[in-house]
């Protein structure tokens, strides 16, 4: 699209209040007027740095105070909603494209500016003679050359970059970055020689930078950043201190996890500790009751022993002997008679180790009866 700017006054780029909106309005129409009234855009430089979108954003706001321009430049759909009358947006489109054409070409006949050419050499007239001496030229003194809108915008970005890496530890978290068109919008703008600069932050406040040697300074908006009335900078901390909670509390129960699985262990170690002492226990009990058992039947083996001798006769010494005599003379007579007969020699071998165990019980009896006699007789 060709856009010609001979229908803008050679000092557009200069209007404010009044002359700013009867250009708005010979341009672009009543309702364009009253859409930058009620959005207190009431200069060219403040239109310029406003982007187009946020100029339409209006119908998206519940606002009793923005019904009547809804009904102005939209049609209400038949779900309340409202859609932009294309007129509109097209006039406002093309008053923004004139105005930014006409800003470069201003911008174009500053760069285009050449220093005037040093004066013609003078002549130097004496009484004696006449001689042509050239003064030494002039030294032309060269004008900053301005910077471009470009310029500017790269000299605020970098100033701005330099500034967050020396303070951002004291700003946010470590490690977060603000960027360019997320978190914050330059716009810059220099209209007849008057630089001018915004910042619109993602909280919707938008400073306006001031200017230092034809330089701009970012003071107000790192001001901004570290007030509390910024609520982007709010929501980034506590997006932050959500996500370090979460951390922590994971870590917490992983130390949990791992300590209770440390607890297991032990106490599958103790119980196999205990089981194992159960069973030496068990065995060494068997093994007493086994001796127990054993020890019981020797002494059953004993009284039996004790009583069948009891009932037949008293064992002495000679008994023994006599007994030992008649079975020896048993077992030769058996020899002597018949040979096979050597095989009930068992019985009688099992008779004689009896009689042994007999005498020796008796022997331990007769002991204990003859030390209890004694106590007594000392008491």
């Amino acid at each position: 699209m060709i856009v010609d700017t001979s229908v803008l006054p050679t000092d557009a780029l200069t209007y404010t209040d009044e002359q700013f909106f009867h250009l708005v309005r010979n341009l672009c129409g009543n309702s364009s007027v009253n859409l930058l009234e009620i959005l207190c855009i009431r200069s060219v430089q403040s239109f310029l740095l406003t982007d187009t979108k946020d100029i339409f954003s209006v119908i998206n706001f519940d606002c009793d105070q923005l019904e009547d321009i809804k009904r102005e430049i939209c049609f209400q759909l038949q779900d309340k909603s409202y859609i932009i009358k294309p007129g509109v947006e097209s006039s406002i489109k093309y008053l923004k494209e004139l105005l930014l054409t006409k800003n470069n070409e201003h911008i174009t006949r500053l760069k285009k500016k050449v220093t005037p050419p040093p004066p013609p050499p003078t002549l130097t007239t004496s009484s004696s003679s006449t001689t042509t001496a050239p003064t030494a030229p002039a030294v032309a003194m060269k004008q900053p050359i301005p910077m471009s809108i470009d310029d500017h915008t790269k000299y605020v970005l970098e100033k701005f970059f330099e500034w967050w890496d020396n303070n951002k530890e004291n700003v946010l978290p470590e490690g977060f970055v603000l960027k360019e068109n997320e978190h914050f919008t330059l716009t810059v703008t220099n209209c007849s020689a008057n630089l001018a600069g915004l910042i619109k932050c993602k909280c919707g406040v938008i400073t306006k930078l001031a200017t230092k040697d034809g330089r701009f300074v970012l003071s107000n908006f790192y001001k901004h950043l570290q007030t509390l009335s910024c609520s982007m900078m709010k929501n980034i901390k506590k997006i932050y201190q959500h996500n370090r909670n979460n951390r922590n509390d994971n870590n917490v129960n992983n130390n949990d996890n791992n300590n209770n699985n440390n607890d297991n262990n032990d106490n599958n170690d103790n119980n196999d500790n205990n089981d194992h002492n159960d069973n030496n226990d068990n065995n060494d009990n068997n093994d007493n009751n086994d001796n127990n058992d054993n020890n019981d039947n020797n002494d059953n083996n004993d009284n039996n022993s004790n009583n069948s001798n009891s009932n037949e006769q008293p064992v002495t010494t000679s008994n023994i002997a006599s007994t030992t005599l008649a079975n020896h003379s048993t077992i030769l007579q058996s020899t002597l008679l018949d040979p096979p007969s050597i095989l009930s020699m068992s019985s009688n071998e099992t008779s004689t180790r009896e009689a042994t165990k007999v005498v020796r019980v008796a022997k331990k009896r007769k002991n204990t009866t003859a030390s209890i006699r004694t106590k007594r007789r000392k008491k």
